[in-house]
């Protein structure tokens, strides 16, 4: 639609549902590979990263793993509010000690606590 001035009311419009549209797949990619609580990679990335480096030039490589200890009786005594507190507290402690390149993954499941 063009108004008495030339205007193109109509495009914008379209800008917007495309704008959403792209907002929405960028979401969609994000969630593919990260975990929404605490922003690290998640499960997904981490396997395929590690299909990708086991046959690359980067070996050998070093994998830690770590578990929180009563993880479950956080959730338990204090609410899964305070649970994800603790989550999101340890990722960001990781993220601070390790190096730009290094690959942070959350793999912890539901059914463990949360």
């Amino acid at each position: 639609m063009i108004t008495t001035t030339g205007v193109v009311l109509i495009a914008f419009g379209i800008y917007k549902v495309v704008t959403r549209h792209e907002k929405t797949e960028e979401e969609i990619r994000y969630l593919s590979f990260y975990d929404p609580l605490t922003g690290l990679y998640n499960r997904r990335y981490f396997e395929n990263e590690m299909k990708r480096l086991n046959y690359s030039r980067d070996l050998p490589i070093g994998i830690v793993m770590a578990d929180v200890d009563g993880f479950k009786s956080v959730n338990d005594t204090f609410g899964h509010k305070e649970g994800d507190r603790l989550l999101q507290d340890t990722a960001k402690t990781l993220r601070s000690v390790t190096r730009k390149g290094d690959i942070l993954t959350r793999i912890g499941s539901m059914s463990r606590g949360r």
